[in-house]
């Protein structure tokens, strides 16, 4: 599974932001947010509709981000790496199922 060590070459890299609040006030530039699909409804508008002002590409990664990011809840991520952001996408786009 690709994505998968993607992610954890972007969080061993520091190329990840966790979390909503952290990726509001990061100074660092966001190409990518993933989700988890077990995200809250209120958090998930509030993370689609600043994903649209942002121009933000938005992506579910399913329960991906715990199995990555172990002993911390995450639900959200945004990548700051624009390559990794990249191989991300493609490799989504180009999976067979479901992560």
């Amino acid at each position: 599974m690709k994505i998968k060590s993607y992610l954890g070459f972007a969080y061993k890299s520091g190329n990840i932001v966790l979390g909503i609040d952290n990726i509001k006030r990061t100074k660092k530039i966001i190409y990518l947010i993933l989700i988890s699909n077990d995200l809250s409804e209120n958090g998930a508008n509030e993370i689609k509709k600043l994903a649209e002002d942002k121009n933000w590409i938005l992506l579910c990664v399913h329960n991906l981000l715990n199995e990555i990011i172990v002993n911390k809840n995450v639900k959200i991520a945004g990548i700051t790496d624009e390559n990794l952001a990249n191989v991300i996408i493609k490799e989504y786009n180009t999976r067979d199922k479901w992560i």
